[in-house]
């Protein structure tokens, strides 16, 4: 079985002031791009995360956050 082990961090926000869902996409083998899912992140703070891949014939090209520009950045 696949696994995709993630690290997402946020910095320079306040002390848990801001909470913010963050999708979390794959890039297929083929090209495809799929939401696996998103994380809570709440203030300054890093998430160490496994999500099981099931079902995947070849791994993952990659990662990517804020693909569909999704999340509110500078």
């Amino acid at each position: 079985m696949l696994a995709a082990a993630e690290k997402l961090t946020r910095h320079r926000i306040g002390t848990g002031r801001i909470v913010m869902p963050v999708a979390i996409y794959l890039e297929l083998a083929d090209g495809r791009i799929i939401r696996i899912g998103s994380v809570l992140m709440k203030g300054s703070a890093t998430i160490n995360k496994q999500i099981a891949l099931r079902g995947l014939k070849d791994p993952p090209k990659r990662a990517l956050i804020n693909y569909n520009y999704d999340v509110l950045s500078e």
